[in-house]
């Protein structure tokens, strides 16, 4: 699942929203889709770093790989420290 699929699953943003932001992603393929999505006003940045940490709960681990596409590297590093901190994570021993 990718994160514009998880936002519409949980009635964040819609399909029309989503369209257009993949849109305007086409023309500028370094244009992370949440970025986008703050730059249209569809969603404010902590509530997308909120959507995002949920996201990473939701998918398996294989979704961190995909997450470089959208995240930067801090980012991604941010979402990993929080989502190992996670009571539901299995990275815990």
């Amino acid at each position: 699942m990718k994160i514009g699929e998880f936002l519409i699953r949980e009635n964040h943003i819609t399909q029309e929203v989503l369209d257009k932001a993949l849109q305007i992603q086409s023309g500028n393929k370094n244009q992370r889709l949440g970025d986008i999505l703050v730059s249209m006003g569809e969603v404010s940045q902590a509530d997308l770093d909120n959507y995002i940490i949920c996201f990473f709960k939701d998918v398996n681990d294989t979704a961190f790989n995909e997450a470089t596409k959208w995240l930067t590297q801090e980012q991604v590093d941010k979402l990993f420290i929080e989502y190992s901190k996670s009571p539901d994570s299995h990275l815990h021993n």
